[in-house]
């Protein structure tokens, strides 16, 4: 995982609908739609340390477990992070 940590990462969009935005997102354009989910999943994403001061603070090089995908153990890293300052992880 850290050989990747200092690049570019895709992002990836979901939009939940239901009762409370179906009206904005029948009545809004594709363009506003998907600024409006690029612009809360990047403030998101703001608040929380990068990768690799991630692996630092939280990881363990001494683990034997395995992970099936690397998702994975950034989960673990992002709850021991929300644990331990009460930040919020990002958007999923």
């Amino acid at each position: 995982m850290m050989e990747t940590a200092d690049q570019p990462r895709k992002l990836l969009l979901k939009l939940d609908v239901d009762a409370t935005n179906i009206d904005y997102l029948e009545n809004a354009s594709c363009e506003e739609i998907f600024a409006q989910q690029e612009r809360q999943y990047q403030e998101s994403y703001r608040l929380i340390p990068t990768l690799d001061e991630l692996c630092s603070r939280y990881g363990d090089s001494t683990n034997r477990k395995i992970y099936m995908m690397s998702r994975d153990v950034e989960g673990r890293w992002l709850d021991l992070h929300e644990r331990a300052t009460g930040a919020n992880p990002p958007i999923d």
